[in-house]
């Protein structure tokens, strides 16, 4: 089981809980805007560890989940 760190605090993040959920990066220099790909569409993960891949890339990324 792993956890994120969120402004509040620690949420659980296990597979029941992002089974079928998508995850998205935002980057936040030098303002709000989720990460595209090079045709500008913006890049969707179905799991935690690729969207943390990516997020390692940003200077300031966070990950959120729909």
């Amino acid at each position: 089981m792993k956890h994120i760190k969120i402004m509040l605090g620690y949420v659980e993040l296990n597979e029941e809980k992002t089974a079928g959920k998508t995850f998205y990066v935002i980057e936040l220099f030098p303002y709000p805007q989720f990460v595209m790909d090079e045709d500008g569409i913006t890049k969707e993960f179905e799991n935690y560890e690729a969207a943390f891949e990516e997020k390692e890339a940003c200077q300031n990324g966070r990950i959120i989940c729909f």
